[in-house]
């Protein structure tokens, strides 16, 4: 598959790590990201006139085999030799 399609997920659940070919994905840790919707919630419900806004919550991509990438983040078909290129 990484040869043909690059698949990234989002969330890097246990699974991800598990799937054949193992699946890159996005990790974002989900109590942080609830504790700020629910901040930013709860000042909008007190201050109906607050301008909405926006909050940038860390993240990490875990490169795995499902984007033809290894673990340097080289693609698969840089690593390649012309002769396994050509069709």
């Amino acid at each position: 598959m990484p040869e043909d399609l690059a698949i990234i997920g989002f969330n890097d659940i246990r699974l991800a790590e598990l799937a054949n070919p193992s699946l890159t994905s996005v990790r974002v840790h989900m109590n942080e990201l609830g504790q700020a919707a629910a901040e930013l919630l709860i000042a909008q419900i007190q201050d109906p006139t607050m301008v909405p806004g926006h909050k940038i919550i860390d993240t990490a991509l875990i490169v795995r085999n499902s984007c033809g990438a290894n673990k340097a983040g080289y693609l698969a078909t840089e690593e390649r030799r012309p002769e396994e290129t050509s069709r």
